[in-house]
């Protein structure tokens, strides 16, 4: 009879294993790869091809420093590939050894029943999927918790001395991957306290040693940027904190799986949950039964305590289950106040408590109520097998359908363009919105993916590039105006969209031949300007009379290198009519000074509103360029090189 429990035992979690697996692991195609992601991947890649040892990580949302653990993580999958799937591949495998700790957690001290119930739960949970599919901190936090935890439970219960040593370094660890890891940090001092008379000091000694070791290149960055870090951290402490319900509302987002629709976006999350039964039922089961888990642990190891008086004497599954209601509760009573805002992914580090609280408690009501039991054990198999029937069904959605303000385009998709961009030849231009790698989200993605590629990048909301050599160009969505000048020439027909979700703009990938040209007005010398651009066409597109929205078309030339390339420009265009009255300005900055190459063409279309007053006309334009934020106008050339002018004044036909 043991041989059959065990043998069912050991099928049974085969197929959790299984299940969480291809929940993590499968479709690797359908995960996340924006901002935060390419500029961990930036930093973990540059660790792995050793260009540079990272002292910081990249920034949190309130502006400080993260530590650079997470990328010295990173850089063990990026040593093998710099294909970010490789990554996320990664991630995922370590969340699936997470579920296989939870069963092992749960059965050494609750039983076979509480452990397969736990590790299912965990497996199955919405959130804990998500939350294990991409490169990203807090995707690491839940089995650096469990494993923190487990080694506690190990060394201090069971007086393992080698596990006090691991524990302290998990936490050192766990505290870097994210900054609401030191919430975790009273686990210790419990754990330490209850059984401080048969700790070994050596092992203390050993573990904060290694676990200050870890954060060794951190402190170094502290102690030398400690007055702008105490600045920052001045300006946190100052503001004003508050109590609220967003803290218990993301908790039991977590633990039920609710909300998880969001993912969806809006208004698409109407046509997910078209695809589904109602899930309220599912979620509140879900969420009401992790809730009675963690009640009933707390409450266990209260009565014990209370009756033997003494910690040490507490049997280790009571020891245990207080350390997992601690576990499950200290996250939310931290955060239920709150200065700044408060996002999901800060409490990640509750999993996997509240599964294996309920875990715990299912094996403790089977116990009772013997063999009918098998009903509540038949629902929570139901309830977990359908919470991943909603997480499966949502990734082959966001996999396939817009999800605007939900699941960013997936990393699929992105290597597609990338794939094709690469196809076409190098150099490749990355017309996208902002031209900054630490702050377009595109040209960050692109950054990383084009790694090994020569690129540069253009902020498509207000230019287009005309290389003045073959190129690729890359052009992403929201980029209307580049949109309208490349198509002008010909660019991003049909064939040249790369396909993505329904319901979502294209990326285009167009082989520029340099052997096209715009059918604008021909700006009439002189018009070089001394910082090497020449103004050489423009058009107005739309009526040009009060009360009318045209489009300004302007077309500039790099006649030379730049004499500062760390100098920025900006475009200013001044409508006036004939007595020289100004009606109307736009300014606009452009392609930045250190990408420009001789006899490029940058064509910038921008919006001018007219006023009513402005009349018919006639009008002129008086444009130019200023430095900025020096805002010195840029003369005007004549044919000698001598400065004529701070602007050219062009005619404008109605």
């Amino acid at each position: 009879m043991k041989r059959a429990t065990a043998s069912t035992e050991r099928v049974a979690l085969t197929l959790i294993i299984l299940l969480g697996a291809v929940l993590r692991l499968g479709w690797p195609r359908i995960a996340e790869f924006k901002a935060d992601e390419a500029h961990i991947a930036e930093l973990a890649l540059d660790l792995a091809q050793g260009r540079a040892l990272p002292l910081q990580g990249i920034m949190t949302s309130v502006g400080l420093p993260k530590p650079p653990i997470s990328i010295y993580l990173y850089a063990i999958p990026f040593a093998l590939s710099s294909n970010p799937m490789v990554a996320n591949l990664f991630t995922a495998s370590l969340n699936v050894a997470a579920v296989a700790l939870c069963w092992w957690l749960g059965r050494r001290y609750w039983g076979p029943a509480a452990g397969l119930t736990a590790a299912l739960l965990f497996a199955t949970n919405p959130w804990a999927v998500i939350y294990s599919r991409k490169i990203w901190e807090p995707n690491l936090m839940a089995p650096f918790a469990l494993a923190y935890v487990a080694a506690g439970l190990l060394g201090f219960i069971e007086r393992r001395r080698w596990a006090i040593v691991a524990h302290l370094i998990l936490l050192g660890i766990l505290v870097q991957i994210h900054y609401y890891g030191l919430l975790l940090s009273p686990l210790t001092l419990v754990l330490w306290w209850g059984y401080r008379r048969q700790v070994a000091t050596r092992a203390l000694i050993l573990g904060i040693a290694g676990a200050a070791c870890t954060a060794t290149p951190f402190l170094w960055y502290v102690a030398t940027h400690w007055d702008t870090l105490r600045a920052q951290l001045a300006s946190m402490a100052s503001q004003t904190a508050q109590w609220d319900g967003e803290a218990v509302r993301i908790w039991w987002m977590l633990m039920s799986g609710s909300y998880i629709h969001s993912l969806a976006g809006t208004p698409a999350y109407r046509d997910f949950l078209r695809l589904l039964p109602p899930l309220e039922p599912l979620h509140l089961f879900s969420g009401g039964l992790a809730v009675l888990g963690v009640a009933w642990v707390g409450l266990t190891a209260l009565r014990q305590a209370a009756r033997l008086r003494r910690v040490p004497a507490l049997p280790p599954e009571t020891a245990a289950a207080g350390v997992l209601f601690l576990w499950a509760v200290i996250p939310l009573l931290a955060t239920l106040r709150h200065s700044t805002p408060l996002y999901p992914h800060y409490l990640t580090i509750l999993f996997p408590a509240p599964y294996l609280a309920a875990g715990a408690f299912l094996a403790w009501v089977a116990r009772r109520v013997g063999k009918p039991s098998w009903l509540l054990w038949a629902a929570t198999t139901a309830a977990a097998l359908g919470q991943g029937a909603v997480v499966l069904t949502l990734l082959l959605f966001v996999g396939r359908t817009a999800t605007p303000g939900g699941f960013g385009v997936p990393l699929g998709v992105l290597l597609d363009v990338r794939d094709a961009a690469l196809a076409n030849g190098a150099p490749v231009v990355v017309i996208g919105p902002g031209d900054e790698p630490w702050t377009g989200i595109w040209v960050s993605v692109f950054d990383v993916l084009l790694r090994d590629t020569p690129r540069r990048f253009v902020d498509g909301t207000r230019a287009a590039l005309l290389p003045a050599t073959p190129a690729t160009l890359l052009i992403t969505p929201d980029t209307d105006a580049a949109r309208a000048v490349y198509a002008r020439v010909g660019l991003c027909g049909e064939r040249e969209l790369i396909p993505g979700r329904d319901g979502e703009e294209r990326f285009c990938v167009s082989r520029w031949q340099a052997d096209r040209a715009l059918d604008l007005e021909t700006v009439q010398g002189p018009r070089a300007l001394d910082n090497g651009a020449e103004l050489i066409a423009y058009a107005v597109e739309g009526n040009l009379r009060g009360g009318e929205t045209v489009q300004w078309w302007l077309a500039w030339r790099v006649w030379k290198t730049p004499a500062d390339p760390d100098t920025s420009y900006h475009l200013f265009n001044h409508l006036l009519d004939a007595t020289g009255r100004r009606w109307a300005q736009v300014d606009s900055g452009t392609v930045p000074t250190r990408g420009w190459r001789p006899d490029d063409v940058v064509v910038q279309v921008l919006t001018l509103e007219i006023p009513e007053a402005a009349g018919e006309g006639p009008f002129q334009m008086r444009t130019g360029m200023y430095s900025y934020p020096a805002l010195v106008n840029q003369p005007v050339l004549d044919v000698a090189g001598n400065p004529a002018s701070d602007y050219l004044l062009l005619p404008l036909a109605r």
